[in-house]
């Protein structure tokens, strides 16, 4: 686990150092944190692509299918300590 912490250290004070996390920083981070249950961490760096125009590889795209089910129960379960039991889950 310390060294999963310390890449996602490295991953956010990339910027600090002058260069940004590219896909293949992306992908080895995700796939790291998914085959370790981190689905919270998964979804901040997925978030970060997101708002910084981060295309997913062919890889990633892999590895989040294998892991899609625990992504989806995960965001399930924050919307019901968000808004209640009585949302209904993502399909």
């Amino acid at each position: 686990a310390g060294r999963i912490d310390t890449a996602i250290k490295l991953f956010y004070s990339m910027p600090n150092y002058g260069v940004s996390p590219n896909t293949i920083t992306c992908g080895c981070l995700t796939d790291c944190l998914l085959r370790n249950g981190r689905t919270s961490e998964t979804l901040d760096v997925l978030r970060y692509m997101k708002k910084h125009r981060v295309a997913p590889s062919e890889v990633m795209y892999t590895s989040l299918m294998t892991s899609a089910s625990k992504l989806v129960q995960f965001e399930n379960e924050q919307r019901n300590i968000r808004f209640g039991s009585d949302v209904s889950p993502l399909p």
